[in-house]
Parts: structure tokens; C-alpha cells; sequence
């Protein structure tokens, strides 16, 4: 089965995420999926993404860096998700 993936690129205001969950836990309740059935995958920390092709769907969350600042997750990110898109 292909993955269903949240690609975490940044966390809400601590304060909020203490009450209220991450961007991952929002997006995953918003769906109306079992937290399972998701796969989260934090690029600013490293994540490998996977191959394009082992994907269902693809779901970004917010982030606070500026994507003019280029960093390399980021522009990683981005290569990553158009060859998805292109699939």
C-alpha cells in the first residue's frame, strides 16, 4: 500500500501545541484518519524522503522559515515534492 504522508516542515506556537497538538495532529484529525494510518516525515530534521513513487498522497504543513532563505531541507523539499507531483 502506498503511503499517506504529513511532511512537518515547522511546528505551531508552543503554547498551542501544549493544548492543542502539532500541525500533524490537526491535519490528521482533519482527514478523519486513524494517527496510524499517516506517516509524518520532518525534513528540517533530516528526514529521507522516499522514493515519489512509494506515495499515496502528500500533505505540507506550515512552517515559519522564509522558503527566500533556501535552505537546504527546504529546497530538498521542494525537488522531492515536484517529482511527486510529476510522478
Amino acid at each position: 500500500m502506498k503511503a499517506l504522508l504529513v511532511v512537518k516542515c515547522g511546528s505551531t506556537l508552543p503554547a498551542l501545541r501544549e493544548r492543542r497538538g502539532d500541525y500533524e495532529d490537526w491535519i490528521v484529525a482533519g482527514l478523519g484518519l486513524e494517527p496510524e494510518r499517516a506517516t509524518v516525515l520532518v525534513p528540517p530534521e533530516g528526514a529521507e524522503l522516499p522514493d515519489p513513487d512509494a506515495v499515496a498522497a502528500v500533505v505540507v504543513t506550515g512552517s515559519s522559515a522564509m522558503v527566500i532563505a533556501r535552505q537546504a531541507w527546504s529546497e530538498r523539499t521542494a525537488d522531492w515534492l515536484r517529482d511527486v507531483v510529476a510522478g
